[in-house]
């Protein structure tokens, strides 16, 4: 198989034997993995006539295009770099620009976009033109869609966050670790006010509760300058995971941080909170004393947070009004969850807000749903 080619998955609507709702099987191959992309990554085009997913059909990870009425299906990628053995999923998470028609993937040491309609492909960075020795993550879009945020790892061997022009016309380093040992995750472009971004440091010292809270952060940001501060600290006894930026569900408030905090050692009890673009105003979402709530995403008008659950082969996802404060199930994926990516339920929002796609092995094999609201 090649880029281009042509395929078919059909879809089968199915509908929850627990609360009855109508649900999307989109992919249908099963000698496959069929992966959505990560919860907080747009993968619908802006005119949500196409999904892009990724699967291994060709024995490694490539982008698919497909029509989301019709089932026709086309290989978008078509990836140079060799196959990693450590994490061949997240070699092609991807993430639609704002314009809606151009994907933004990683190939190796190379950003590409490919335009889903024309299939027009373009690289727009390639790490060993800046000397670095490869990039990782993914983009991360800056509110006037001109920019967006990468990880790279330079020639010594040290990670880094840089910002790089979405037409190709070069980046420059924003921030690079103090220690070669540590390493980056989850950089995120701050959607709005000057260029800033948050991000993760590894080794995660959040559980550590000798040292300061200022060690101990979960997210950091790092301004236009490079000046890094830490923005997202615990109290004792409780960790946060998978942060996001999104939409403040009152009307005319900046953007805000949303994360889920845990409890330590144990999981649950549980919440969904959110922090305002200056790391205070702490709000509780939700709450579960006995759910492992994993992942979450928001949707574009900031009204509505969808979250899984991790408990493997009995989970559930939830669709909470952040207005009223109401939540219900809106169906069971009861996938693997303890596979890693592979078996994560990830959900995520369509542009407009009124579908969900996620991710479940519960059939089998991974496979990539839908759930119209």
């Amino acid at each position: 198989m090649a880029r281009g080619q042509g395929l078919h998955s059909e879809r089968t609507i199915l509908h929850d034997p627990r609360t009855g709702r109508e649900v999307w099987k989109m992919t249908s191959w099963d000698q496959a993995d069929c992966l959505a992309t990560y919860m907080y990554l747009q993968a619908f085009s802006g005119d949500q006539r196409y999904l892009v997913f990724s699967s291994n059909l060709t024995g490694r990870h490539e982008l698919y295009r497909l029509e989301i009425d019709t089932g026709r299906t086309v290989q978008l990628s078509q990836r140079q770099a060799p196959p990693s053995t450590k994490d061949p999923y997240g070699d092609v998470v991807c993430h639609f620009h704002r314009n809606g028609r151009e994907v933004f993937f990683l190939d190796g040491g190379s950003v590409v976009a490919i335009d889903v309609v024309t299939l027009g492909e373009r690289i727009v960075l390639r790490a060993g033109d800046c000397g670095w020795r490869r990039l990782y993550g993914f983009p991360s879009f800056t509110p006037d869609d001109r920019r967006f945020s990468i990880l790279f790892v330079d020639a010594d061997g040290v990670h880094g966050i840089a910002v790089v022009a979405a037409d190709g016309s070069g980046a420059r380093p924003l921030r690079k670790c103090s220690k070669a040992e540590e390493h980056l995750t989850h950089g995120l472009v701050v959607p709005a006010g000057d260029l800033s971004v948050t991000f993760n440091v590894h080794p995660d010292r959040q559980n550590d509760f000798s040292l300061p809270p200022s060690q101990r952060a979960r997210a950091w940001k790092v301004d236009d300058k490079g000046a890094a501060e830490p923005f997202l600290v615990m109290p004792a006894g409780f960790r946060a995971t998978h942060e996001y930026w999104g939409p403040s569900a009152r009307p005319g408030e900046p953007p805000r941080l949303y994360y889920h905090r845990k409890s330590v050692p144990n999981w649950t009890p549980t919440w969904i909170e959110s922090v305002s673009m200056g790391g205070a105003d702490r709000i509780e979402h939700y709450h579960s004393a006995d759910r492992k709530l994993g992942h979450s995403c928001i949707s574009p008008d900031g009204r509505t947070i969808v979250t899984d659950v991790q408990d493997p082969n009995g989970n559930e996802l939830i669709r909470i009004d952040l207005v009223t404060g109401a939540s219900e199930i809106l169906c069971w994926p009861n996938s693997g969850a303890s596979g890693g990516n592979f078996t994560h339920v990830h959900p995520s929002f369509s542009p407009r807000g009124d579908m969900v796609l996620y991710t479940t092995d519960s059939g089998g094999r991974p496979a990539v749903f839908i759930v119209p609201l």
